[in-house]
């Protein structure tokens, strides 16, 4: 190792300032071999790189059919068969909750096909209003949508009193209109304002209310109301 870097040092010194960048040119050239020793820097000198001049492999029938690597010295991706995943969205999954099967195929993060199992949800609800009387069966409504009870309590009224062909009084709409406005606020703000565990229990609160029913309501609305609704 010493007698090869002071060989290097007696040819930097001795050639001229051309024939330096010449000799420089091949000393340093790419693919020249260097080697880390203790922190020193190895440069082979002229006469180690003039003995792997020449040609390294010479042709013959067997090598002249090889082909040169590219440039990066990586082959060519293989084509094969990708086979997408198939998972299941539901009916146990947190964000369906009993409601809904969703069979997925994910190419990665993408949907790229969705096969849906629906009537999870059926509760056999006109099966239990068949031995009910109309009023008794307003309560079921309540259980078709958690948050918007009062809006699917008005439209089974609606649909008894055009049934039997019954008119409610004016004041009676007014106060329909009115809860439907309050639970459709509610389901803004279960969407927005109540995705924590402990903020759910007040837009819960009102689940089985059956405020409204058929031929008008039942209790009368006073001044009292209003604190409630605030």
């Amino acid at each position: 190792m010493a007698s090869a870097l002071s060989s290097a040092v007696k040819l930097l010194n001795s050639a001229s300032r051309s024939s330096l960048r010449l000799d420089a040119s091949r000393i340093l050239r790419a693919g020249s071999c260097l080697q880390f020793v203790r922190g020193a820097q190895w440069f082979p000198d002229a006469k180690f790189l003039n003995q792997f001049d020449g040609p390294v492999m010479f042709p013959d029938e067997v090598t002249s059919k090889l082909e040169r690597l590219p440039w990066n010295r990586a082959m060519p991706p293989k084509e094969k068969k990708v086979q997408n995943m198939e998972i299941n969205f539901g009916p146990q999954h947190p964000a369906a909750h009993g409601v809904l099967r969703l069979v997925l195929e994910l190419d990665g993060e993408t949907v790229m096909r969705a096969d849906p199992h629906i009537g999870l949800l059926h509760r056999g609800t006109e099966k239990l209003m068949e031995y009910k009387t109309y009023t008794q069966a307003l309560p079921y409504m309540d259980r078709l949508d958690y948050v918007s009870m009062m809006s699917n309590e008005q439209c089974y009224s609606l649909a008894v009193e055009k049934l039997l062909n019954i008119d409610i009084p004016k004041r009676a709409k007014y106060i329909r209109v009115l809860f439907a406005e309050i639970t459709r606020i509610l389901n803004h703000i279960m969407c927005e304002r109540s995705t924590h565990a402990c903020c759910l229990c007040p837009p819960w609160w009102s689940v089985s209310g059956h405020a409204l029913g058929p031929a008008g309501r039942h209790l009368c609305l006073g001044r009292e109301i209003r604190p409630e609704v605030r």
